[in-house]
């Protein structure tokens, strides 16, 4: 039996051994699978209704469901492209902040120093690290419950870090 604390917790004054990570992300209701299968549903009963007014020989009716299905296909692409946007933020053990964005099939990455590093918040809805000339917004596509849970737990953390 030992008298020292288990290694998994964390004292008030020292910052927690290993990296620190957040992500902040859209909320999406949905998983991919259930998205595609209401879509593809959604997609069907309207060309179902096109093939039964074509068999009819109801002529316009097609015409027009062919381009729901294109306006519905085209929508649904594009939310399911920014579906996975967000950033995630790393404080590493080097004393490195890593923020990695996401923004449809773009993905940037930018490492900055933990010393200097100034975490601003302009607006209620904007949250900048900043490092010398680098301003780099995060959390974004955050609720703002969630941004101003980060923020508090980020520059209580960079206080521990600080030189």
């Amino acid at each position: 039996m030992s008298a020292s604390p288990p290694a998994s917790w964390t004292l008030p004054w020292r910052a927690p051994p290993g990296p620190r990570v957040w992500r902040l992300k859209r909320n999406c209701a949905l998983r991919p699978a259930q998205y595609f299968a209401a879509m593809g549903l959604l997609m069907g009963i309207s060309a179902a209704v096109a093939i039964g007014c074509w068999i009819r020989g109801i002529w316009l009716v097609p015409v027009f469901c062919g381009i729901e299905l294109i306006a519905i296909a085209g929508a649904a692409l594009a939310y399911a492209r920014h579906a996975i946007d967000g950033e995630t933020i790393t404080l590493t053990e080097a004393r490195e902040v890593r923020v990695e964005i996401d923004r449809g099939p773009r993905h940037e990455t930018h490492v900055l120093r933990v010393d200097g590093l100034r975490l601003l918040k302009e607006e209620a809805d904007t949250l900048w690290l900043k490092q010398g000339a680098t301003c780099i917004p995060v959390g974004r596509h955050a609720s703002p419950a969630m941004r101003a849970a980060f923020e508090a737990d980020l520059r209580k953390t960079l206080a521990r870090r600080q030189p």
